[in-house]
């Protein structure tokens, strides 16, 4: 008799085990894809952000005048002095 009994709460705890395990399962998937989609946004974010400042660098390296436009410019000056 005892035996059985202690078979059955062998059994119950067992299944309450499974079910507490199960949820653990469950509750750190979330977890870890919540923090997937959050290190994602961060890293598109980020990548925005290097790609716009180097956007904005190549810009301004148009912007700048090139060697060759400015040499005719020293050589007018060393003529001026």
């Amino acid at each position: 008799m005892e035996s059985k009994k202690s078979e059955e709460i062998k059994k119950k705890a067992e299944a309450d085990a499974s079910n507490i395990l199960k949820g653990a399962e469950q509750k750190g998937r979330q977890i870890i894809e919540d923090a997937k989609k959050k290190a994602d946004a961060e890293a598109s974010k980020t990548f925005k952000e290097a790609e716009q400042k180097g956007r904005l660098i190549i810009e301004e390296a148009k912007k700048r005048p090139t060697p060759r436009q400015v040499r005719p410019l020293r050589t007018l000056n060393k003529k001026d002095a």
